[in-house]
């Protein structure tokens, strides 16, 4: 990966247009993904916006 394609990997945004809350972040050596966990109320994050879990991995190089 060049300099240029690592410039500001991080932070990585996610969500939607009301509330998320993380509550559990995890990073597995085995697999080398960040897994992250939490609670939406963002209808255009989950499927309604009522309060539904979400979940989504990423790796050290940004990929979903």
């Amino acid at each position: 990966m060049t300099d240029q394609c690592s410039y500001k990997l991080l932070p990585i945004y996610a969500g939607g247009s009301s509330d998320e809350r993380v509550n559990c972040i995890k990073y597995d050596p085995l697999s080398g993904l960040i897994i992250v966990g939490g609670n939406t109320t963002s209808d255009n994050f989950a499927p309604a916006a009522n309060d539904h879990a979400f979940i989504f991995a990423v790796d050290l190089a940004g990929n979903w």
